[in-house]
């Protein structure tokens, strides 16, 4: 499907070209392009890669620009991207490393397409190509040991725009919701021009359908979690009795895995009231049929069970059945799920003429509207220090009584052996829990205590809830991290357990700001030994 460019989309791309012409450094500081779900992001940033392209080739008319386009694991999303790009600039497809996007499997060492994506990378590198870099759905795989950053930093060496290169490679991060690229850009060290990254809004276009939009007309009504007969004869009153005896149309109701409850009662009430139940299933992959069947008025009221699949980015191309939506709440909900997923109800296509009521985590959702009024204005540095929408990797925890925790592990202390840190915090009282480093074979824990920062969440336990200590056991390698372990034990000289605290301090409805949550620095000089 062809994208035409409209106004607000030139302006963004043309912020990200200027800044890109701007900078005389061998690694460039990224763009961060953040914009409203479904507002035109994928159209300004195809905008702005076809100028950098034509630049490039006036002013050095042998060069080559390459575009090294990454997605996250959606296969649909991927055939979207990749089929508006063919259909809106035949310059930008030419140019698409290996002719294709590519998205997150892609990037792991097990896939078969890796090596080759490799080979082609370098084969740019070695033509000494201009390159660009686009990570498009950026709040995914972009943590600390995430897809992103390891592909980069072990396959090619540097994480574009975080680290000094040499290469030319410029790098447009492209999010609805930033939080876990802000949580990961803060925490790096700037480039050698001293910059970390440079932000840029896109601005809805005309008759877009926006989050504050859909509440100012009455639409968003708050969810809860449906899985007892209570709750099923709130929601049955609610929602379900309007909608079965209104216009056939579909109730869209999204859902974790554990969906027995809910699945059973629609599946008991179906016959007697005369509904239908559909469910889209990621293990059942057929996910992308939701969108055909929107397109097509149904015989019957339906119920659209959607599980396992944020649908992050893609786009419904006809709403105009839909006549109700639910969104899951469980204590796994974040800002980030509820701005992706509600945000299908966001865009342009007469969006704004609909009517039907979206059901999900009001205080969430009233947080998401804050932070576009605040990007709008460019007020990035409230944004960094005190508002940042949470994801899986930055979290608001929420208490009976509206408050949160900060929390900031204190001075770490050292012991010879895990019994004396043990004895240490069981004769102080301290709730506490062990992190081997052998158990964390899915991170490289001893990196990061090598690095001098240390994650917060080890003190979570098995239950979500978080201790006051954590003790980190150097016990033996992991398998896939000999190398930084064996770093670790020289720096321990002999040591083999460090006690983290953590010291706790309530606010009313404080936001813990990424450079507390996610790491905190330690230096083994301010160790105290026991």
């Amino acid at each position: 499907m062809k994208i035409d460019i409209h106004d607000n989309q030139k302006k963004a791309a043309k912020e990200i070209v200027n800044h890109y012409n701007s900078v005389k450094v061998d690694n460039y500081p990224p763009v961060l392009l953040v914009a409203q779900p479904q507002s035109g992001k994928t159209g300004a940033v195809i905008y702005a890669l076809e100028k950098i392209i034509e630049n490039n080739k006036l002013k050095d008319p042998d060069s080559w620009t390459t575009v090294f386009w990454i997605g996250p694991s959606d296969v649909n999303l991927k055939q979207q991207t990749l089929e508006r790009i063919e259909s809106t600039s035949q310059t930008v497809k030419r140019n698409l490393l290996d002719a294709t996007v590519y998205h997150m499997p892609d990037l792991l060492s097990s896939n078969n397409s890796n090596e080759l994506l490799i080979k082609r990378y370098n084969e740019a590198k070695e033509r000494k190509d201009y390159i660009l870099v686009v990570m498009d759905e950026a709040h995914i795989g972009i943590g600390f040991d995430q897809t992103l950053p390891e592909f980069f930093k072990q396959r090619l060496g540097f994480f574009p725009g975080f680290e000094d290169s040499k290469e030319k490679v410029f790098t447009i991060i492209v999010t609805a919701t930033p939080g876990s690229f802000l949580n990961y850009a803060g925490s790096k060290k700037k480039t050698s021009n001293g910059d970390s990254f440079r932000y840029v809004y896109l601005e809805p276009g005309k008759d877009y359908n926006s989050f504050k939009l859909m509440k100012q007309k009455g639409r968003i009504g708050d969810a809860y979690l449906v899985n007892d007969e209570a709750s099923w004869y709130k929601f049955f009153h609610d929602q379900f009795i309007p909608f079965i005896t209104g216009e056939n149309g579909y109730f869209i109701f999204r859902m974790s895995k554990k969906y027995d409850f809910i699945s059973k009662k629609l599946n008991e009430y179906s016959s007697k009231f005369s509904f239908n139940i559909k469910t889209y299933h990621s293990d059942y992959k057929n996910i992308a049929q939701l969108d055909e069947d929107l397109k097509q008025m149904p015989n019957n009221h339906t119920f659209c069970l959607i599980v396992g699949s944020y649908l992050q980015g893609k786009t419904f191309n006809d709403m105009k059945y839909v006549r109700g939506w639910w969104e899951r709440v469980n204590k796994a909900t974040t800002h980030t799920f509820i701005a992706q997923s509600a945000g299908r109800n966001c865009g342009y296509n007469n969006r704004n003429t609909y009517d039907y009521p979206i059901a999900l985590h009001i205080e969430q959702f009233d947080d998401i509207i804050k932070f576009y009024d605040l990007a709008s204005k460019g007020e990035w540095s409230k944004l960094e220090e005190d508002f940042l929408l949470n994801s899986t990797h930055l979290r608001k925890v929420n208490s009976a009584n509206r408050t949160s925790t900060k929390i900031i592990w204190d001075l770490p202390k050292m012991f010879n052996t895990l019994k004396q840190a043990k004895e240490f915090l069981q004769q102080n009282s301290v709730d506490y829990r062990v992190a081997t480093i052998s158990g964390h074979s899915y991170k490289d824990l001893a990196a990061e205590l090598n690095n001098n920062m240390i994650n917060p969440h080890l003190g979570r336990s098995n239950g979500n809830k978080e201790k006051d200590a954590v003790v980190v056991y150097i016990d033996k390698p992991s398998s896939k991290y000999r190398k930084s372990y064996k770093e670790l034990v020289k720096k321990m000289n002999g040591l083999s357990a460090i006690v983290f605290l953590r010291k706790k301090t309530n606010q009313q409805n404080l936001i813990v700001k990424s450079k507390d949550v996610y790491s905190k620095p330690f230096s083994y000089r301010k160790t105290t030994k026991i």
